[in-house]
């Protein structure tokens, strides 16, 4: 039992290989063609295709070995429709994977993946080989609200919780902050830039998965939701997209909390706001000694993970406690760090944590 314990301590967890497919709003081409399942569960087939062909370790393939912990993720998480049923459990077997893999689907919200990644993280630090960690949504196919979620759908729980849509509470995280249109709609160019530059470099090629069709036919290759012509000008002349709703009810439920703002200045629209799309991605996570034993290269190490929950309100500078809460947990500072990626929901939330962290 001492040595198990030993073991345990000096585990570490390896990142070794991420697949996704391209991010897609082509709902006609593409969403209605393909259900996300399957695209999931082709990801996880790459996994799997590779697996099988490694050696045996206890008396099993590496591929039976691979606890697959494959979750969905969305921004109304709504188990219902094609993503219903535990879906990760879909895509394994679309993938061709054994019986014996278990598979769990989680909801958390714009966050479910990362809670995925982090439960599977934890996973191997117990003891587990090797687990793969994911997410999937088709907003093309299930929309947003469509498991009518209280807190969205029903009037008298929103009144009571307070719970504004989320473009409200961007919009209001830009007035408690003092985050300008200018340079909410300037971080917004310089991000699609960006992506286009990365893109145009193939630094996603290793990562992505064409889409087929039954026939084999690349039906997507790339993403489509990076809008490689943004300019200042553009976005500039876009009408706001929550201001009606504001006025309507939503503001007073901010107003309530944070009476001090006085009014809410909306400027979030189509162009600095997270697009409707589809996709999906898988990653393999295991230990140092597992993926020696197969013959796998990482792409990184796992030091810390963290979650945060915050105000309900604001909805979305929850990334805020738990960059902090990581950094604790791993025994680093802010300047230690190279590159961040955050979720860019919203430009001004985006904005706040760059502020926020001096970066």
């Amino acid at each position: 039992e001492t040595e198990r314990r030993d073991d345990l301590r000096s585990r570490d967890v390896r990142f070794d290989h991420l697949l996704r497919d391209p991010a897609s709003h082509r709902v006609a081409q593409v969403g209605r063609r393909l259900c996300r399942r399957e695209l999931v569960g082709r990801g996880v087939r790459r996994h799997h295709g590779a697996e099988r062909q490694r050696p045996e370790r206890g008396g099993r393939p590496a591929h039976q070995r691979v606890e697959a912990e494959v979750f969905r993720r969305a921004i109304d998480r709504h188990q219902t429709g094609e993503q219903a049923g535990n879906v990760g459990k879909v895509a394994a077997l679309e993938a061709g994977w054994s019986d014996s893999v278990s598979v769990a689907t989680v909801n958390h919200y714009c966050a479910s993946s990362l809670w995925a990644f982090n439960t599977a993280t934890a996973r191997v630090l117990a003891g587990e080989d090797l687990m793969v960690a994911g997410g999937v949504e088709s907003m093309s196919r299930v929309p947003m609200a469509s498991d009518r979620p209280p807190f969205l759908s029903d009037p008298a729980t929103v009144q009571r919780l307070r719970t504004p849509p989320m473009g409200v509470s961007a919009d209001a995280i830009a007035t408690l902050y003092g985050i300008l249109r200018e340079e909410a709609e300037a971080y917004a160019v310089q991000s699609q830039q960006r992506a286009a530059q990365a893109r145009a470099a193939g630094r996603f090629d290793r990562s992505l998965v064409p889409v087929r069709d039954s026939a084999g036919t690349v039906l997507l290759a790339q993403d489509e939701t990076i809008r490689a012509n943004a300019t200042l000008e553009k976005l500039l002349a876009m009408s706001p997209y929550f201001a009606e709703m504001g006025a309507q009810w939503a503001d007073a439920l901010i107003l309530e909390r944070y009476p001090a703002l006085g009014s809410v200045t909306h400027y979030h629209h189509a162009g600095n706001s997270p697009a409707m799309a589809d996709g999906a991605s898988v990653v393999l996570l295991g230990t140092r000694a597992t993926g020696t034993a197969l013959g796998l290269r990482p792409r990184a190490r796992v030091i810390a993970t963290a979650v945060h929950a915050d105000d309900h309100v604001l909805a979305l500078n929850g990334a805020l406690g738990a960059t902090r809460r990581a950094l604790e947990l791993a025994g680093l500072r802010i300047e230690e760090i190279d590159l961040f990626e955050v979720n860019e929901a919203f430009a001004a939330p985006t904005l706040v944590f760059a502020r926020a962290f001096g970066i």
